[in-house]
């Protein structure tokens, strides 16, 4: 799925969070349910993303799963439910790479599952900044999922749990990782022979992020989207404008000498902090097992990734200070060309964009736009004349070193 799905409207969510710490954040430790190895959960999905369930304090919340962060985080509401108390400060850097202090606490106690995990390190952030439209009320992170090993059943949404490593068949894909100081699970990944060190990073929406900077000679002549505009939302806000790729067609990826069984859609970031990334919607086509006191990652039983119909508008809109604008557009399409980035959207169709209360409002309002595959007339802001995009093929065009 493109980047430029108009029906997402919430930016991708992409890695929304980001490591946030360079130090080691490996204290407390896990207690087994008595008498259990193992045990399942079910999970649900906001856009690919995995939510479970979690205890604090004899009070069930929505956790979003992520081993991309480096501690875990709770809501200031979810927190003064559960009596959490703060008592320091950390400085962190969200995905943009923007420094900015988060309460910080030791949590006596935080149950998944029957699982005890105890005396874990715990942020305070707004989750609503980046699930506006959902009720995500904290983030389980590395500092956790590290001390236990999990199997993922993406198609049946559920999680098994143990202490002990789990067995895989002879034909699974290993994947070794190693951590790092900030508890993030790396790992090498070739594609067009180019071994990669990547980050895999469960909380991030898309399937594969390469840096751009470094690799984009690799891609030199490939068919791409360009992807022209704001791709990330971290825990400042908005990032800056960008110039990135999304390519048309799937990779071919390898780990060591095994080719993994679904090609991956890869995109060209201009901004960020590993060379890297591979992402759930590229790990949710198989099962999973993370056995991570084995520091082994692995796959099996994939299946062939549906792309959907390849079409939509080629824009992206946000609602910023209550004002609809055009954060993202494709750079390769000319219907395109007289559309500025930031452009303020007046009406979209008959439909005022000043009655938006939200971006969920708006969200709400592109899905069912989306779905009739009908065209779309915009008023901006300044212009006399409306924009009419039809609901077409994307516009591809080669990659340009």
């Amino acid at each position: 799925m493109s980047k430029f799905k108009i029906l997402l409207a919430l930016l991708l969510l992409g890695n929304v969070l980001g490591s946030c710490m360079s130090t080691n954040n490996s204290r407390g430790n896990a207690v087994s349910p008595e008498g259990e190895t193992v045990v399942q959960i079910p999970f649900d999905t906001i856009q690919n993303l995995i939510i479970i369930e979690a205890e604090i304090n004899g009070n069930k919340g929505r956790f979003l799963f992520d081993n991309g962060f480096t501690l875990s985080a709770i809501s200031p509401s979810f927190a003064e439910k559960c009596g959490v108390r703060f008592n320091r400060s950390a400085t962190v850097n969200d995905i943009n790479n923007k420094k900015s202090s988060l309460d910080e606490t030791t949590l006596e106690s935080i149950k998944i599952g029957g699982f005890d995990f105890q005396k874990t390190g715990l942020y305070k952030i707004d989750t609503k900044k980046f699930f506006p439209c959902d009720d995500v009320d904290g983030v389980i992170g590395a500092s956790i999922i590290n001390k236990v090993n999990w199997k993922i059943d993406y198609q049946a949404r559920t999680i098994a749990i143990s202490g002990n490593p789990f067995d895989f068949q002879d034909d699974a894909t290993v994947i070794p990782v190693v951590f790092n100081r900030g508890n993030t699970a790396l790992t090498n990944i070739a594609v067009k022979n180019q071994e990669i060190t990547c980050k895999i990073d469960i909380g991030m929406a898309g399937e594969m992020a390469i840096k751009k900077s470094k690799y984009l000679p690799l891609f030199v002549g490939d068919q791409a989207i360009k992807t022209d505009g704001i791709s990330s939302l971290g825990a400042t806000g908005l990032g800056g404008i960008e110039n990135n790729y999304d390519l048309a067609e799937r990779m071919v990826i390898k780990s060591g000498t095994n080719e993994l069984s679904a090609g991956a859609q890869i995109e060209l970031e201009q901004s960020q902090k590993y060379d890297g990334y591979i992402g759930i919607g590229y790990l949710k086509h198989y099962a999973i097992i993370l056995n991570s006191t084995e520091n082994q990652y692995i796959l099996f039983d994939g299946n062939i990734p549906n792309d959907g119909d390849g079409m939509n508008y080629g824009i992206n809109m946000y609602v910023i200070n209550d004002t609809c604008r055009i954060i993202q557009k494709n750079g390769f399409d000319p219907l395109l060309n007289g559309i500025e980035l930031m452009s303020v959207v007046e009406m979209i169709d008959d439909q005022p964009t000043s009655e938006f209360r939200s971006v969920c409002d708006l969200r709400a309002f592109l899905r069912k736009k989306n779905a009739s595959k009908s065209e779309m007339i915009l008023q901006l802001k300044n212009n006399e004349e409306p924009i009419v995009l039809p609901y077409r093929e994307l516009v591809t065009g080669p990659i340009e070193d």
